[in-house]
Parts: C-alpha cells; structure tokens; sequence
C-alpha cells in the first residue's frame, strides 16, 4: 500500500512540474539585451515612428462611452513619452474630429504625404464597434454616424489603407482596436517565443510585419474597467508602462494583455498578424527611451577571480564615466538642434508669408447691383457677391462642384465682377465664414454651395495647400490636385 502511495506522489509531482512548464513556455517571456533603449534605437531603428490614435466618447446618434477619450490620451502621451514617438508624428483625433471623413482624410494624408520606406505605423481606436453577421464584416462607429451600417468605417477600408502603406514600404504596422475589430484578413500569430535577446530583436525588426490586438472577438467588451480606463485599456497601458526592458514586441504585449484582461474580466483579447499586406514573420517593437543598461549578475568570486574582480569594477567605473560623458555630448549636440529647428521654422513661416499674393493695392467700388436678401451679418447682391458688414469682406462662392487647387486659382484670377479686386481667401478669413449650426454648410445660406472644404491661398512646399473644413471648422494641408467635396471661393476687402 506504501509503495502505491510513493508512486501516485511521484506521478503528482511530475505532473505538476509539467504543468509548471508549460505555464512558464507560454507566460514566462524573458528578455535579455546587452543595449538601453536609446542605444537600440540608435544602431537597429532608423525609421520614424508614426501614431493615429482615436478616442469617441461622445456621438450624435449613439450611446455615449466614458473611458475612450481618456484610453486614447494617455496612449497618445505614454508613446511620447516612452516609446520615441515624437509629438508632430502623432495625429490625436477624439468626439467630433473623429468623423468618417476626417479619419479617411488624415490616413490618406499619412499614406501620401508623410510615411515613406522603413518607417513603423502604430493605430489605436477606442470607440463603439459593429459586426454585421450577414456580411461576416466589422465596422468602427464614427462620431456622426447614423443609424444605418451604410455610414460607419468598414474595417475592411482600414485593410486597404494598410494595403496602401504597405506599398509605400512601411517596415511595421500595429492596429490595436477597443472595439469588435474581425474579418477574413487575419491569421493567428505562431507560437511566442520565451527568450528574446538581440539576435531574436534584429531578426523580426528586419523583416516586415503587420500585427493587430483587439480588446475582444465577437462579445461585447466592456466601456468602464479600471483608473478610468477600459479594463482592455487599462492592461494595455498598464503593460507599456511597467516594462523595464529595452523593447517590448507586439506579439510579447498581446501576451501579456490577454492574460490579465481574462483574469479580470469576461472579455479575451485576441492579438493576430493580418495577412495579404506584406507581413514577413517580423515584429513591431515598442522600443523604450527610458531603459537603463542591463545589470549583469557576476558569478561567485573564488580564490581564481578574486584578482579580476577589482579591475572589473574599475573597468565599470571608467564605463559609467564614458557614458555620462556621452549623455552630456547628446544633450548639448540636442540643444544645438533644437535651436536650429526652431531657426529653421522661423525661416519657414517668413518664407511662407512671402509667398502669399499681395492683397489689391486699390479698394474696388461698392456693387452697383441690386440688394436680393439679408441676414444679420451678410447681405447678398444679384451679381452673386454677398458682403461681410462686419468684417467688410466680400465673397463669391465659385462653381458648386470638385474643385482642385490648380482650377480654384485660375477661376479667381478669371473674375472680373463689380470692378475686379478678388483673390483666394486666407485661412483667417475662411475661419471668419465659421458659423457653427448656420445653414447647411456652418456658414451663412446665402453662399450658395454643397461642398464641405474650401481652398485658401496658402501653399506649403511645391504641392501642397491649406483647405478649411467646414464640418468641423478646422483644416490642414492636402495635396493640389486633390478635388473631392472641395470648392473654391473669391474673397476681397474694402478696409
């Protein structure tokens, strides 16, 4: 009967040290690097860091949320402050500015204008979620979405613009949606490696990827978690912001996500690579600017190494010196380039001033023709000028329909109406025009026009110009040739 008992406890413990193993294979993620952050990033990462980060708490047609902004916010400033994602390189878009069409504009103003080969993309969206089970598609809910599926962002759009970056030669991709987030396009990641060093790092950051982490699969997730965060949001923050190590990969991070997530919640987290869009087996690399130099634990000191021991620690000395010596070069050499970009931008601003067509030397006559209708600040006439009475401007809304850059110019230099004297607005005077809930377009009826964007006179480099939105009573920089749901108005003053 004993030796019955001695052979089940025996069975036990080999049991549970295979099952101690197997824990330790899938959760156990060692990192061991001989480099800091700053240093990796030095040798091993020469692409620019871009971020789209959106937050939708509130919605015109939906429930409103309560963590997403603030899920969104604190991503946006850990990247900054963290992970070498420089401010200008992060485009925050959160409630209003979160329409269909403003996220559409700004991925293709990221894919045309910003990233080129070698760079890494990281998206992140908080916000209402759909899947519709017909089409086996998923949707994000823009801010003013209606009711019907017709106007929400299919995700299988977000493939395509990842598609498209992929043609421009981005190294990595990381799309982490709070919300349903499926389609046929995604494959589930080969198995986590348990020790990652160097060698691993330089392999899967040489090669391209393309990886996605979702708060769940096809169940609800949750809105209110904890800290004021999502409980997908908060792990997630919570995992970049307790990481000691040097780098951080994204198959490392939906490891570590999705196990506290299913401890503390009914949610699973699902972190997968998308196929189709250039993914080669690589990894996006969180790499972090605040890791110190990994600490090596010397072996026992013996009669044999107890000489070496003092000239190791001399040795540690006189590197601790070289570094601080170093950090010292980097950060006058730092200071030095921030003067000279803050020169640089100075010199652009005044270069960009002289590039504005001067304003009319004369003040054209007041409109001989007849009064047609007024409201409280604008008065039309039957020629099509309407008049500013309290700026003292005069517009013309040109042809109502898709416009480029290039026919918006040559239609004003054209107009000859009232004496002459028109021009393109700047966009000062185009803000002016910004009457939020004012006729159908946020602007006074009496311009007649069904376009949301209008072109200003102010140029940026050999083929870009500043339009207005007004939807949202904001603008940017857009390629000239671009026309869509974009017009052209004639301004001119009489101060």
């Amino acid at each position: 009967m004993k030796t019955h008992i001695r052979i089940i406890l025996i069975l036990l413990a080999a049991c549970a040290t295979l099952l101690a193993g197997i824990a330790g294979a899938e959760r156990g993620i060692k990192v061991v690097s001989q480099f800091d952050g700053e240093t990796i990033k030095k040798r091993f990462s020469t692409g620019t860091n871009y971020a789209l980060v959106i937050g939708i708490n509130e919605y015109a047609n939906h429930p409103n949320l309560k963590t997403a902004v603030n899920d969104a916010d604190a991503v946006a400033k850990l990247l900054e402050e963290k992970y070498f994602f420089e401010r200008e390189n992060i485009i925050f878009m959160k409630d209003r500015d979160a329409t269909k069409d403003h996220i559409m504009r700004e991925f293709r103003d990221l894919v045309v204008e910003k990233v080129k080969k070698g760079d890494n993309v990281f998206i992140y969206y908080a916000g209402h979620g759909w899947f519709d089970d017909i089409l086996q598609s998923g949707y994000w809910v823009t801010a003013e979405a209606a009711k019907s599926p017709a106007t929400f962002l299919e995700n299988n759009t977000i493939y395509k613009f990842i598609a498209a970056l992929d043609k421009k030669g981005v190294q990595h991709v990381l799309l982490v949606s709070d919300s349903c987030f499926s389609g046929s396009f995604t494959k589930d990641h080969r198995a986590i490696e348990t020790d990652i060093d160097d060698r691993y790092f330089r392999e899967k950051y040489g090669k391209p990827s393309r990886n996605i982490l979702t708060s769940g699969g096809m169940e609800p997730v949750e809105d209110v978690g904890k800290g004021g965060h999502s409980i997908f949001a908060y792990y997630f923050l919570k995992t970049l912001k307790d990481n000691p190590h040097p780098y951080l990969s994204a198959k490392q991070l939906g490891v570590q996500v999705e196990e506290l997530v299913t401890r503390n919640s009914t949610q699973t987290p699902v972190s997968k690579f998308i196929h189709g869009v250039g993914d080669e087996g690589g990894q996006f690399f969180f790499i972090n600017r605040r890791s110190g130099t990994p600490k090596v634990s010397p072996g026992p000191i013996t009669a044999k190494t107890q000489d070496s021991t003092e000239l190791e620690k001399e040795r540690k000395l006189l590197e601790q010196e070289r570094k601080e010596l170093e950090l010292l070069k980097m950060q006058i050499q730092r200071q030095k380039l921030e003067a000279e970009r803050k020169r640089l931008e100075a010199e652009k601003k005044r270069l960009e001033m002289a590039k504005l067509p001067p304003e009319p030397k004369y003040i054209p006559p007041a409109p001989k023709s007849r009064e047609v209708v007024r409201d409280e600040t604008f008065i039309a006439y039957a020629t099509g000028v309407v008049r500013d009475t309290k700026t003292g401007l005069e517009w013309i809304a040109g042809h109502d329909r898709d416009t480029h850059w290039y026919k918006a110019e040559s239609w004003v230099e054209s107009l000859s109406i009232d004496g002459g004297g028109w021009r393109m607005p700047t966009r000062e005077e185009l803000e002016s025009l910004y009457q939020k809930g004012a006729g159908t377009r946020n602007m006074t009826p009496l311009l007649k026009t069904t376009g949301w964007w209008v072109w200003s006179r102010e140029t940026k480099d050999s083929s870009s110009a500043w339009h207005f939105g007004f939807h949202g009573g904001d603008g940017g920089w857009l390629t000239r040739g671009f026309s869509y749901d974009t017009r052209a108005f004639a301004v001119r003053s009489r101060r």
